[in-house]
């Protein structure tokens, strides 16, 4: 397979786009610059699908924005009027061509403008897609933060709808936003202060779309929501958690007469909670996790992984492996990178050739209940002579397939699905090769009294999974670390959102 020719961006909100998004969805999920096959003339280059396309399962974020500067003119209506129109309206109806496009020709997505390189992963079929639409516009922050008095280009207030936003009526407000296509797909509209918030705090795939589902839901479902910044929004979702510890939005009775305010400032306090910050400095640890995956996904980009010697695998069928590591919220990255740290430090300490771990599921998020398997094993370098690399290899692999049977036989009644990880760990790479990575994903449909026989003998022949040497210990993280709730709305909080919603109520009335 060729290697995939991403695009990094051509203008400078291209490029703010697509630095923030690799951070966040990672390289191998996220694509600038995409085209489809649709062309003015017989001939030239297609047209640009969108600024930025995430394809991550089925869940697709099309991004488009927009660097408007303000108009001048000492009439704030007016300007606002201009700048939205440019700005957002054009950003609008280009997410909603993307989605038309995408639902109707998922097969004609191109990297480059002559159509040359089609997209490298299949898409989800329109009934199976998740479209997440965001617009993001630059330009007014100058404006906003004068008029609102707060680091926002505008406040929220979904009472407002489409047209609402540029005509002359009552409802019109200057630096004002709601839902900006009432009538259709819901479009998410953020300034490039509130994406730097929500994509430093939601710094994962899986925490990003469902933060993008649970606004969808929270801001479309009710009369009206009143928000100062995202930033706020933000807060009072990450505030709240469900039954499941999730986070959700205030938990009030959310109606179609339902008016709800969202405190101002309420980010500020969040962020200065010690449960917040001890969260923000024990999730450093989580990016090894990140780290790990971005070893797999370079040789995958520009094409140097080395296939298994005994197996073809296809670019797509390791997208789909890699996926369900890069699916783990971060939270759940912190632990797993706390166990993979752990064997890392155990065989620095004790200069095992071979150090294991098996990860039980502690994500219930996920599609399958998904167990991983780490392997660390050097290369071995006391022997007479030195052998290829890809009999060391060989061995490896087959040692991590061993590993995976045999755990995923012990722990059948917990686990479908077994990841396994294999390196040379950090000091017993190749002499001349280097370090290499393996990965694994196995799942059996039915386990036969002859492939459990066989697990038996590969387990005899590896010497693994021995039940005298298991040991079992637990690592258990919480987001919040020490803090045995959540974060909760204080009673003097809860009173504020309480005045705010009859006041709304009232004004609806009058």
């Amino acid at each position: 397979m060729p290697p995939i020719l991403r695009g990094y961006g051509t203008t400078d909100s291209e490029r703010y786009l697509a630095s923030l998004s690799e951070k966040t969805f990672l390289d191998l999920w996220s694509y600038s610059n995409t085209y489809t096959d649709k062309k003015s003339h017989s001939t030239g280059d297609g047209k640009e699908l969108c600024d930025l396309l995430v394809v991550f399962g089925n869940d697709v974020l099309i991004f488009s924005d927009k660097e408007i500067d303000w108009p001048g003119g000492s009439d704030l209506n007016t300007s606002w009027r201009r700048w939205y129109k440019r700005a957002v309206q054009k950003s609008v109806n280009q997410v909603l061509g993307a989605a038309r496009w995408i639902e109707n020709y998922p097969e004609r997505i191109f990297l480059d403008p002559s159509c040359n390189c089609h997209f490298p992963f299949p898409l989800p079929p329109a009934s199976d897609l998740n479209l997440h639409l965001i617009c993001v516009a630059a330009g007014a922050e100058a404006a906003g933060c004068s008029y609102h008095g707060s680091r926002t280009s505008w406040s929220i207030n979904t009472s407002i709808k489409g047209p609402q936003h540029t005509t002359n009526s009552d409802c019109m407000q200057p630096l004002v936003c709601g839902d900006i296509n009432p009538s259709g797909k819901f479009v998410h509209l953020f300034d490039r202060p509130g994406l730097d918030v929500l994509m430093t705090e939601l710094d994962t795939v899986s925490d990003f779309c469902r933060y993008l589902t649970e606004r969808e839901n929270f801001l479309r479902n009710s009369a009206g929501i009143f928000c100062s910044r995202e930033a706020d929004l933000l807060a009072a979702y990450l505030s709240e958690e469900d039954d499941q510890g999730r986070h959700i939005f205030p938990s009030e009775a959310v109606t179609a007469e339902t008016f709800i305010e969202i405190q101002p400032g309420l980010y500020d306090v969040l962020t200065e909670r010690p449960e917040y910050k001890a969260k923000v400095e024990e999730n450093q640890v989580s990016y090894l996790w990140d780290a790990l995956i971005s070893k797999f996904t370079e040789t995958v980009l520009d094409d140097t992984y080395i296939p298994h010697p005994d197996h073809h695998v296809s670019q797509k069928i390791i997208e789909e492996g890699l996926r369900i590591l890069a699916a783990e919220d971060r939270t759940c990255r912190r632990a797993h990178s706390l166990s993979f740290e752990g064997i890392v430090e155990l065989q620095k300490s004790t200069g095992q050739d071979r150090v294991t771990r098996v990860v039980l599921p502690i994500n219930n998020n996920l599609e399958k209940r998904t167990c991983y398997v780490f392997l660390l094993l050097k290369y071995p370098l006391n022997l007479p002579r030195p052998i290829p690399d890809e009999q060391y290899r060989r061995v490896r692999s087959g040692m991590l397939e061993t590993y995976a049977y045999a755990a995923l036989l012990k722990f059948r009644d917990k686990a479908d699905r077994i990841v396994g990880i294999a390196l040379n760990g950090p000091e017993g790479g190749h002499p001349e090769h280097g370090h290499s990575e393996d990965l694994l994903v196995l799942e059996v449909d039915e386990w036969t009294d002859d492939l459990i026989k066989d697990v038996r003998e590969r387990q005899k022949k590896f010497d693994v999974m021995d039940e005298s040497r298991l040991s079992m210990s637990d690592i258990s993280v919480q987001e919040y670390p020490n803090r045995p709730e959540p974060p909760k709305a204080s009673r003097q909080q809860r009173r504020y959102r309480e005045r705010q919603r009859k006041k709304a109520l009232r004004r609806k009335e009058s």
